[in-house]
């Protein structure tokens, strides 16, 4: 799509650490807006005057692991950092974010031709049972390596474009919602609006929606849309009454998940909104939650505006670049209209 893109996805920014993400983004807006970084590490600018306040999110953080200890032989213990799933862990090649560099390393798996018991291979290892192997022979040449306590492995991260409209990667949770706020942003950016928007770049979203809570203290917005993804329950191997999204039918109204319910009025006014721009739309229920949940305590009329996305935390998540596209689309008709919406 673009180069931006790119960027967003193969850089690392695991929860708490997303400082790479955060000055990709500032190199996009610094020219166009005011801005600050609040101490949690949200990116945050507003733009637009008038009574009315919407505020639209999206995190840049994304799940991976941390390094919690560094055993006398070398190998590395590790947690996870949001939701992980450990079957996409064992035996990966994975990268290994230090002060000063970039390492590969193995997430180590036991071989089966050293397997007693066959049925040990039907066995997920829990992330306290794992231990990563990054070439040391000892702590202190895991130390001459510049590895230290606390740093963060994350996948190895490329953009693919598959077939004719699909995208693939890990992080595209939620590094399309990222892009899309700033594609927006620089669309509105000098117009007359009738509004206040706040755009907020949030952090540690995937371990408990931490940024937008810190908002949410500070903010009584009127209206909140959290873009972020939507598990899509198009493929096999997953029930499609358990995610009713589909990719390919347009951007989706997360109407239900974990924590929250969307304002019905939101739901209203964004079908109305999509229909009179001939942009595709769905209404779907999930798991999981997003910065929403936390940001509709504020009392606000709030949506989870989704990209439906298969294979969700997995190394290769997957997206209808169209339905991006119509989110981004969609999102910019929204503050000249939410507010003669009575």
């Amino acid at each position: 799509m673009d180069k931006l893109l790119e960027d967003l996805v193969r850089l690392p920014g695991v929860c708490g650490q997303e400082e790479r993400i955060r000055l990709r983004i500032e190199e996009e807006i610094k020219n166009l807006v005011d801005y600050k970084v609040d101490n949690m590490g949200n990116l945050i600018t507003t733009i637009g005057e008038g009574e009315k306040h919407l505020v639209i999110t999206a995190h840049m953080d994304e799940i991976g692991l941390t390094v919690t200890h560094i055993e006398e032989n070398g190998f590395l213990r590790i947690r996870k950092l949001g939701g992980v799933d450990p079957r996409t862990v064992e035996g990966r090649t994975m990268r290994l974010i230090t002060k000063d560099a970039i390492l590969p390393v193995a997430i180590a798996i036991k071989p089966p031709h050293v397997m007693v018991d066959r049925s040990e291979m039907k066995r997920t290892i829990a992330f306290e049972e794992m231990y990563v192997d990054a070439g040391a022979t000892s702590r202190e040449e895991a130390h001459e390596m510049g590895i230290q306590l606390f740093d963060t492995i994350v996948a190895y991260k490329e953009l693919h474009y598959v077939g004719k409209k699909f995208l693939m990667g890990r992080s595209l949770d939620d590094r399309l919602g990222c892009w899309a706020m700033v594609k927006v942003l620089q669309e509105l950016a000098g117009k007359d609006l009738p509004l206040r928007v706040t755009f907020a770049w949030t952090v540690q979203e995937e371990i408990g929606l931490r940024g937008a809570q810190v908002l949410a203290n500070q903010m009584s917005p009127d209206y909140v849309i959290a873009l972020d993804t939507i598990s899509s329950g198009c493929t096999p191997v997953v029930p499609h009454n358990l995610a009713t999204s589909v990719c390919g039918n347009g951007p989706a109204l997360r109407m239900v998940d974990s924590r929250c319910i969307a304002s019905p009025w939101m739901s209203k006014f964004l079908m109305n909104l999509a229909k009179q721009h001939d942009i595709p739309i769905q209404q779907a229920v999930s798991g999981g939650s997003t910065d929403g949940a936390a940001l509709q305590m504020t009392g606000a009329h709030m949506m989870a505006l989704s990209f439906p996305l298969r294979y969700t935390h997995a190394q290769c998540e997957m997206a209808d670049k169209n339905d991006v596209d119509n989110l981004r689309k969609l999102l910019a008709k929204v503050p000249e209209a939410i507010v003669a919406t009575p």
